[in-house]
């Protein structure tokens, strides 16, 4: 009879991807992947609690990935076409993106009479 249990699976790759693969930004990216494939279409799918709640997740995520490759560009945008009666107000710095811009641009395109 062999041994029983759950063999350790093997890490393969150069030590530059093993040390990758031990980084929260690895985890936040495979995580980003396994949301990405359950994400409703924000234009056209009907969106409750829960859907918004994976849309916010995942936004979050890609802004602690842009956080962690320190892009840098031109935030000028934001606040250019920004609408003045639109919520939420656009920050500078944000750690993520803020999915109540989706939820009002979906209420705006629902009632587009406001």
């Amino acid at each position: 009879m062999g041994k029983k249990g759950k063999k350790k699976s093997k890490e393969t790759g150069t030590p530059d991807v093993q040390k990758f693969k031990k980084t929260r930004e690895f985890w936040l990216l495979k995580e980003c992947v396994t949301i990405q494939e359950s994400l409703p279409f924000v234009a056209m799918d009907v969106l409750d609690d829960l859907a918004f709640m994976k849309v916010a997740r995942f936004l979050n995520m890609v802004g602690l990935l842009a956080e962690h490759l320190q892009i840098n560009t031109k935030k000028d945008y934001r606040f250019n076409y920004h609408h003045k009666y639109l919520a939420p107000t656009p920050q500078f710095f944000p750690f993520g993106y803020d999915v109540d811009v989706i939820r009002q641009a979906r209420l705006g395109q629902e009632k587009p009479g406001i």
